[in-house]
């Protein structure tokens, strides 16, 4: 199977258009296929900020390799725009509760903590 994520995005709004319009069409020769490709399908809007920060979350646990073509497209647009000095974060938290594939700020946006609950 493999080791999966919890993949989490922030996007100022005015960038949203263009995260969604990502191009993933050379990952796919089946055009019938090709709608199961692209960000609208592996995540989901979780929550807009007043300050207009757009969050994303994945809609499924997530193998987020660095060399994956999808995982590749949407790091490149994230970190370019980070390079802009736009205020955008990418935060995987793996199945076991490790955070890696960091971008930018994500601490200004998101609490992330482990819980223990001890059963009877």
């Amino acid at each position: 199977m493999g080791y999966t994520s919890q993949v989490f995005i922030g996007i100022p709004k005015e960038e949203n258009e263009n995260l969604i319009n990502l191009n993933f069409e050379s990952l796919c020769d089946n055009r019938k296929l090709i709608n199961s490709y692209g960000f609208k399908n592996m995540f989901k809007l979780k929550k807009e900020t007043k300050d207009g920060m757009l969050i994303y979350e994945s809609v499924w646990e997530l193998k987020w390799y660095d060399y994956f073509q999808d995982v590749k497209i949407i790091t490149e647009f994230m970190d370019k725009l980070y390079d802009e000095d736009k205020e955008v974060f990418a935060i995987a938290i793996g199945e076991d509760q490790v955070v890696h594939s960091e971008i930018g700020s994500y601490y200004d946006h998101v609490e992330i903590y482990l819980c223990v609950n001890i059963k009877d």
